[in-house]
């Protein structure tokens, strides 16, 4: 029998699908998966004040992830320019809100680190916050890994097992 390991910290991956993206996939030391919640209705209800039922609409919290960063900082340099293009078009060019989102997909790898145990499918993903890469020679040992943290909005995502939408 084999066991699955999915908090281990180099067994996060995200990977995009936005072109000038395709090629990056962020190495995620940390990530907090989404809470959601749906919102509730008023309903009537004989000498119970403040009733409520399911209502009809889901509200999802950001994905917020912490990104190991590369030697080269391909995958922060990625991050900066999508967020650039979010606000101030290269070349005078307005941003289609279409173009600006991307999908995603969050591999929780098993401890092989070869397979995937559980995919979250995120819909129309875009960042909103890059955090700061702290750069430190403080430490004697040569193990230092610097990391920064994203956050995303995104419209919907679901989870898939074993490739099957749970």
């Amino acid at each position: 029998m084999t066991t699955k390991n999915l908090l281990t910290r180099t067994n996060h991956l995200l990977i995009f699908t936005r072109p000038g993206l395709a090629d990056v996939e962020l190495l995620l030391q940390d990530v907090a998966l989404p809470a959601l919640s749906i919102t509730k209705a008023a309903a009537p209800a004989p000498k119970v004040a403040g009733h409520t039922i399911p209502g009809t609409g889901i509200t999802y919290t950001p994905i917020v992830v912490s990104v190991l960063c590369d030697e080269n900082m391909d995958a922060y340099l990625a991050i900066y320019k999508w967020l650039k293009e979010l606000v101030e078009p290269y070349k005078g060019n307005p941003v289609k809100l279409a173009e600006s989102y991307s999908q995603a997909s969050l591999h929780l790898l098993t401890n092989n680190k070869t397979s995937t145990g559980l995919i979250f499918e995120f819909k129309n993903l875009w960042p909103f916050d890059l955090g700061s890469v702290e750069f430190s020679t403080k430490d004697e040992d040569d193990t230092t890994v610097s990391v920064f943290p994203v956050s995303f909005e995104y419209s919907d995502y679901v989870i898939k097992k074993d490739g099957v939408v749970i």
